[in-house]
């Protein structure tokens, strides 16, 4: 019997995956992923030195802990195909999916031994341990020692993780998970525009990271609050002030995150609506 299997040997599970075996010491023979693609699983073993089997329904009966590394769209079939041979005497599902309920998951595999984890986006662009913080919800129900226990597993492996209610997770996700990329986003627009204005060699790119680093720095390592970060910098009636009022009169930031926000929660909610049990 496998200690951990990986439903779904894409990216994210390849992810999790190794870094199980880095860094949370566990035996890559231990852990069985699926994929209903030849090739792809051939790849994945390649790459990871994990077994990958097509049989999605064999990984689940015979693993402690199950992680659906699954889109939202696939979870309904993939729920389906494992129901009828889960062993929920014993096993823990861990879903990484968004929006898909911890109560529909558990009326439908019969146990309240179900979580909601979703992994830091961020450790999709580095290889170091704790990238950022990780989000974790479990059904209310669950065995607090055994929750403590898996929990433990992950930390110990990828990073930091904040225990959350279920209702507080579309907002957290989108912090955690999706504002990394709208932040890269808005770096790629200010290198691109500013090295279109510079015909010599300078390297604009370098130069926005060496910046960023210096945020870095004033913001986490020594604590500034972004107001006193803006206000070292803005002079009176300056230049900075002058970029910092278009921001703030002509492109409404504040109002234009507020809506990004909006547009990304909305997302979530709508994928949540399709697996809401009858008693919700």
């Amino acid at each position: 019997m496998s200690k951990i299997a990986l439903i779904g040997a894409g990216n994210m599970a390849g992810e999790i995956g190794k870094r199980l075996i880095r860094y949370g010491g566990i035996n890559p023979k231990e852990i069985i992923a699926t994929h209903y693609d030849t090739l792809k699983a051939q790849t994945f073993m390649r790459k990871t030195g994990i077994k990958v089997v097509l049989d999605n329904a064999y990984a689940a009966k015979n693993s402690k802990i199950i992680i659906l590394c699954i889109r939202p769209q696939q979870v309904k079939d993939v729920i389906e195909e494992i129901a009828p041979v889960f062993p929920k005497e014993h096993a823990v599902l861990i879903n990484i999916a968004v929006g898909v309920n911890l109560k529909w998951l558990s009326n439908k595999l019969q146990t309240n031994k179900v979580i909601h984890f979703h992994p830091t986006s961020l450790l999709m662009i580095t290889q170091r341990w704790n990238p950022g913080i990780s989000l974790w919800a479990f059904h209310p129900q669950m065995d607090r020692k055994l929750e403590s226990k898996i929990r433990a597993i992950f930390e110990k492996s990828i990073s930091e993780i904040w225990v959350v209610s279920e209702e507080e997770m579309p907002i957290l996700i989108f912090i955690t998970g999706n504002s990394p990329a709208y932040f890269t986003r808005i770096i790629k627009s200010f290198v691109l525009n500013t090295q279109n204005a510079i015909c010599n060699d300078i390297n604009v790119r370098n130069l926005y990271y060496a910046i960023m680093k210096a945020i870095y720095t004033g913001l986490i390592l020594e604590q500034n609050e972004p107001d006193e970060i803006i206000k070292s910098i803005a002079t009176r009636q300056g230049v900075t002030c002058a970029g910092l009022d278009f921001l703030e009169d002509k492109l409404q930031i504040d109002n234009a995150i507020k809506g990004l926000t909006g547009v990304t929660i909305k997302r979530i909610r709508e994928i949540s609506k399709e697996f809401q049990t009858g008693d919700d």
